[in-house]
């Protein structure tokens, strides 16, 4: 379903008398309660190198401190959140073997902290802190920004381009019609669960129903998120222990 399809449908059943860019702004709205969430889908990966993000990459405030601001090279692109700081395994030996695109084909043996994306393996990267987007327990000194921002506790033993970022980015803003949803329309949930959101949210403008609408959306929220995990890759395994 199109976005114009959706107001047009929301406007033609229970919305009747709203303006469409009131409808559009109020879409706009849920999607965004809705898609804020850990998913496959909305994890960012680099299309030239097949690999998440580095603090490289970002937008150095201080010394230690990231603005995750990608827009420079992807234009519509804002995240929300940095999950993780992450690390490649650079040990060729039995702790794991870096295959040809320099990354982890199995994990560390006897440990389970390492973080898997794509089927790569990479370790945690703990000497820092990440805030979301929009937050405001941000440091005063940095501000509340749109973008995520990440803020180190000293300074790294190794290249910024070696701090790799899991990271997940926004919904596409419904500036226009034309814009369609960020969320897919796996097994029909457009029609089955966003639109009516969006004419429980227009209601509740109106008749004041704020728990029902928070009531919905609770209940929807899992159903978005299963569609927006579809299409993650990766490994089954298990962690081996040595023996001795």
């Amino acid at each position: 379903m199109t976005t114009g399809e959706m107001i047009t449908m929301a406007i033609g059943t229970q919305a009747s008398g709203y303006p469409r860019p009131t409808v559009l702004a109020t879409l706009r709205l849920v999607q965004d309660v809705l898609i804020k969430q850990e998913c496959a889908q909305l994890q960012f990966t680099d299309i030239n190198t097949g690999k998440p993000p580095t603090l490289a990459d970002a937008i150095q405030i201080t010394p230690l401190s990231f603005l995750i601001d990608l827009t420079a090279t992807y234009e519509d692109l804002v995240l929300w959140r940095v999950a993780r700081l992450m690390t490649i395994v650079r040990q060729n030996d039995d702790y794991g073997h870096l295959n040809d695109y320099d990354q982890m084909n199995v994990p560390p043996r006897n440990t389970t902290e390492y973080v898997e994306v794509n089927g790569n393996y990479y370790n945690p990267y703990y000497n820092g802190r990440t805030f979301d987007a929009d937050s405001a327990a941000v440091s005063p000194t940095v501000g509340v920004s749109e973008h995520p921002i990440v803020i180190l506790s000293r300074t790294p033993e190794i290249a910024l381009d070696e701090i790799y970022l899991q990271c997940y980015f926004k919904a596409i803003p419904l500036t226009t019609e034309k814009v369609q949803l960020t969320i897919p329309d796996s097994n029909g949930i457009h029609f089955m669960y966003i639109l009516p959101a969006l004419v429980k949210a227009l209601q509740m403008q109106a008749d004041g129903d704020v728990d029902g609408l928070l009531g919905y959306l609770t209940a929807v929220r899992p159903k978005v998120w299963a569609a927006l995990s579809g299409g993650a890759q990766g490994k089954r395994h298990s962690t081996q222990s040595r023996a001795y």
